[in-house]
């Protein structure tokens, strides 16, 4: 990334008071954006005490609003700092940004990145251009956050019950459908952070913990959140081919992590136990310090690289439940016999039973095979019991043998 500085003269400098700022820049291009913004700024930086900034893209100038208080009242400036235009920066050029007179324009520096591949031009900017990006965690509020992003991504709407804000409708609407003024109020809006530091990993996740305690979390998203190997070794599972290029259901908050837990706790046990969620929570207790190389861990990754084996590809019968039926089956298998060849005349096993299963499925309770029927109760119902999981490693290997 090439590095280009502007250094901030009267020429690409106005400063102006605010009462002033329609006479100064009537009838220029993005002037009513302008103006729209420089009254809702006022307000904020009023009620805030902070400057507020934004970059017009139609002016290609940055724009800061501060509001201050003296002894009749308040007064608001508004600096309007004009910058190079796309084309004159170029692709990924880092502007940097400096200012002869700090306390004249409310600021020391800015650092603006430019990317001109992004079709209307943005500028992220952060006070003191000397020091590099850093890059945080969120331990809480991360469901916040993405909402936010989503919507102004226009992956959701607002809801179709959603009151009036003023003079405005906002039901049903996305973010590019609202008026001007209430995006400006949305993309001003100002958030409340706090950055905790001096805290060890381990620390920040029992933090977590407590903050999320009562919360619609589901469990395996807390267990993410426990200190320990044991979340480490279930966290490289994840990135198993066998998770990433076989198995047909996403990794939708965290339903790999979920399953990866649940074999670990099999193979652990030794045979079929209950895997519910206390179960796999006293194990993130009880093996904090679970050893990655162990004979347990290196059986679970054997188990899944011949899984990954017998389907290299994106199977839609590897459902969520199938995946721990199969484990627990392969599993077996590798312990009593030799298959290392036998990849193939497995996995045509496996996809006629569920081709057949499936089959039966649509089926009246009266016609349909009897074993399918109690095999089918076992899938759907209390599926991470002990008693679902034995009867289904019983019945799936009398059908393959």
């Amino acid at each position: 990334m090439k590095t280009q500085e502007l250094v901030l003269t009267k020429e690409n400098v106005t400063f102006v008071d605010y009462k002033d700022l329609k006479k100064t820049f009537a009838g220029q291009e993005g002037s009513k954006q302008l103006f729209d913004i420089a009254k809702l700024f006022k307000q904020y930086s009023k009620e805030t005490g902070r400057f507020q900034s934004c970059f017009i893209p139609e002016m290609s100038a940055l724009v800061l609003v501060t509001t201050y208080k003296h002894c009749t009242g308040y007064a608001t400036n508004v600096v309007v700092i004009t910058l190079p235009k796309q084309d004159e920066l170029g692709r990924d050029t880092l502007l940097r940004i400096v200012t002869m007179n700090p306390l004249d324009l409310y600021i020391n520096s800015y650092h603006l990145d430019c990317n001109s591949s992004i079709e209307s031009l943005t500028y992220n900017y952060t006070i003191d251009f000397n020091k590099e990006h850093d890059k945080y965690e969120v331990v809480d509020g991360q469901q916040r956050l993405r909402a936010i992003w989503e919507f102004v991504e226009g992956k959701y709407k607002l809801a179709k019950n959603s009151e009036r804000i003023g003079n405005y409708d906002i039901a049903d609407k996305s973010y590019t459908d609202l008026p001007d003024e209430l995006r400006i109020n949305f993309d001003g809006y100002p958030l409340d952070i706090i950055v905790i530091s001096d805290s060890d990993e381990d620390e920040v996740r029992e933090m977590f913990l407590r903050l999320q305690n009562g919360t619609s979390l589901k469990a395996q998203e807390k267990r993410n959140a426990m200190p320990g190997k044991m979340r480490d070794f279930v966290k490289e599972l994840v990135n198993h081919d066998f998770f990433t290029k076989s198995v047909k259901f996403e990794n939708k908050r965290f339903t790999h992590d979920h399953i990866a837990a649940q074999i670990c706790l099999l193979e652990i046990n030794g045979e079929p136990c209950n895997i519910k969620d206390k179960d796999l929570n006293k194990m993130y207790m009880d093996n904090k310090d679970f050893d990655s190389n162990s004979q347990t861990a290196r059986k679970i990754k054997r188990v899944l690289d011949y899984l990954n084996k017998m389907f290299p590809s994106k199977t839609p019968e590897l459902e969520r439940f199938n995946v721990v039926s199969l484990y627990i089956l392969i599993s077996s298998l590798l312990d009593k016999y030799v298959i290392t060849k036998r990849y193939e005349e497995i996995t045509k096993w496996f996809i006629d039973f569920e081709t057949y299963r499936r089959a039966q499925a649509q089926l009246s309770p009266d016609d349909c095979d009897s074993e399918i029927v109690a095999y089918q109760e076992k899938i759907s119902n209390s599926t991470d019991s002990f008693d679902s999981l034995e009867y289904r490693n019983r019945y799936l290997s009398r059908k393959l043998f």
